[in-house]
């Protein structure tokens, strides 16, 4: 047989390779390219998601009231209206609903107070900043309208993770147990569905938050959630104000509130 002719016996042979064998040849290839979709998939995947919550304070105790309604008596010195502000706070005593929502991208997120365009008074932790991998832990916090960045504490929580699940919208949901040391911080129901980001403190869950009881009384509820983001859900990294550390914050922020509370009290007995 001739080169030639050997070129061709293979050529016919590897064709009628191929013809017998179509089927297998076709679901070989249909295997490599759902596995190359697959892994554009994952490495394209970046879990972009927007979770609303709400956060629920509870009425305060009676030890809660009696601290606020001391406080009123010493910084008011006009008894009829002093009297008036402890019928207002005993009146009002109701529960709270706050609007939180997480932006996330797999690994930063952006976990912000919805409320916070209606303020004019700006007190407290307005929104937070988490980046995963550079560990960065930031809160964009006021005392009175005065900005702060605050580097916020990462603290482990011991996990206890128990055999329970319950149907909670959408999600099979987990059940978790949070301490800090030894003290009882949050009961957790949670799902690996959702990126695991430590919303109001919750480091080193599994998973996303579907729903959490906290020490003192705190509720925070998974309303809904969006794979799809509109252009106001941005991860924004706090930019305004110093940087300080968490534990200066809350000095500086209990030294200016007693401040306004001696300049209010002195103002009245004027």
């Amino acid at each position: 047989m001739s080169f030639n002719e050997s070129q061709m016996f293979i050529k016919a042979f590897d064709f009628h390779y191929i013809k017998s064998n179509i089927n297998q040849i076709m679901k070989l290839l249909l295997t490599i390219i759902v596995l190359l979709f697959s892994a554009f998939s994952i490495q394209t995947d970046t879990r972009k998601i927007v979770i609303k919550y709400d956060y629920i304070l509870p009425s305060k105790t009676e030890e809660q009231l009696e601290k606020e309604i001391q406080n009123v008596r010493n910084i008011i010195a006009d008894e009829e209206l002093r009297e008036r502000v402890i019928a207002l706070k005993l009146l009002d005593n109701k529960s709270i609903t706050f609007k939180k929502k997480l932006i996330c991208d797999g690994k930063r997120a952006f976990y912000t107070d919805e409320i916070i365009d209606n303020n004019s008074l700006k007190i407290g932790e307005y929104s937070v900043f988490f980046d995963v991998e550079k560990e960065e832990y930031l809160a964009q916090s006021y005392i009175f309208n005065k900005p702060f960045i605050v580097e916020k504490e990462i603290f482990k929580l011991n996990w206890t993770y128990l055999n329970e699940t319950k149907q909670i919208g959408a999600f099979k949901a987990k059940k978790a147990i949070a301490k800090k040391d030894t003290t009882f911080f949050a009961e957790v129901w949670y799902t690996e569905d959702l990126p695991p980001f430590p919303i109001e403190g919750l480091f080193g869950l599994k998973g996303g938050v579907v729903e959490a009881t906290f020490a003192e009384g705190q509720q925070l509820k998974l309303k809904n959630f969006s794979t799809t983001l509109s252009k106001e859900d941005s991860i924004e990294k706090p930019t305004k104000g110093k940087n300080i550390s968490e534990k200066e914050y809350k000095l500086l922020e209990e030294q200016k509130i007693k401040e306004v509370n001696e300049h209010a009290k002195n103002s009245r007995k004027n």
